[in-house]
């Protein structure tokens, strides 16, 4: 089960009901216990009633203001995914399925929430487990979530929230739909070697990719100094019960 501090809850309600689009975040997980979330955090993105999308600099900026300035490991900060669903139906899209499947593969475990809009409906809550390498198959678990209102908790701040929501979310302009964006979260064409694209073989990269100081979006790794880091190098001494 995965307990929600009243903070995140709030903060979830707040961007459920405030954002008149999709929107998506990630949960901040308690430094002990990985299943409580602390908090909710957006990263920059372009939504729509139906859709959101996130490009390679948007997700190295979330992961560098979460890594750096806040001084989070990313254990932490990349494995709950959340994001609302306009309607009243919390069902995973094909393209959740999608995105769940490829963007989070790589660690032992993630999850995928989704909430409705009014904040009235069922919540959809699951858990993946990795099983091991290679082509060992993930199991995957429906769980439920609560609010622990015997944890600790900051007041709600929504003049924040809202400022937070300024700076991250902008509504898609349709008629540039589609330019330099693929897929849910941080799969640009042009920003990475071809051999990131589209569930391809994730080799080593070449030098000159290595050339910028720059994170790799999603939940594989990122790369700091020239140097690639996987995540499963980083968040495998995080469990969950």
């Amino acid at each position: 089960m995965l307990r929600f501090s009243p903070y995140a809850w709030s903060k979830v309600h707040y961007l459920a009901r405030n954002v008149p689009t999709e929107v998506s975040f990630f949960g901040v997980s308690n430094e002990t216990d990985p299943a409580i979330v602390e908090d909710v955090v957006l990263f920059g993105q372009e939504v729509s009633k139906a859709s959101v999308d996130a490009d390679g600099e948007q997700m190295c900026d979330f992961i560098d203001e979460m890594f750096h300035e806040r001084g989070l490991e990313p254990w932490r900060f990349t494995r709950i995914w959340m994001h609302t669903h306009p309607g009243s139906s919390t069902a995973p899209s094909p393209t959740d399925e999608a995105t769940f499947r490829d963007q989070f593969g790589t660690q032992d475990w993630a999850a995928m929430l989704i909430f409705p809009k009014d904040m009235r409906g069922k919540v959809y809550c699951r858990v993946k487990i990795m099983k091991g390498a290679g082509n060992v198959p993930a199991v995957n678990y429906l769980c439920k979530c609560k609010v622990d209102y015997t944890l600790p908790f900051l007041a709600s701040d929504e003049a924040a929230w809202a400022k937070e929501v300024a700076a991250k979310v902008v509504e898609r302009k349709w008629a540039n739909w589609g330019q330099g964006k693929s897929g849910y979260l941080g799969q640009p064409y042009g920003t990475y070697p071809s051999s990131y694209y589209q569930g391809a073989s994730y080799g080593p990269p070449r030098e000159s990719d290595l050339k910028h100081d720059m994170y790799e979006s999603g939940s594989r790794g990122y790369y700091k100094d020239g140097k690639f880091f996987p995540w499963s190098d980083v968040a495998r001494d995080a469990r969950i019960d």
